[in-house]
């Protein structure tokens, strides 16, 4: 296995990462639904990762 470079434009596109991303949010969505924490958190890297997926 290649090690990921995290300087490379390319981690914003790979797998893993990605993953790790959507993985990031539905915990900071549940924290949010569940204690109230993080809600603006949750928003803002929703819209984050919304805004990535469309430019690719």
């Amino acid at each position: 296995m290649k090690a990921r470079n995290p300087y490379s434009a390319k981690v914003l596109v790979d797998p893993y990462v990605l993953e790790q991303q959507r993985a990031t949010l539905e915990a900071l969505r549940r924290s949010c639904e569940q204690t109230k924490q993080h809600c603006e958190l949750a928003e803002g890297a929703s819209e984050y990762l919304a805004d990535q997926n469309a430019r690719r």
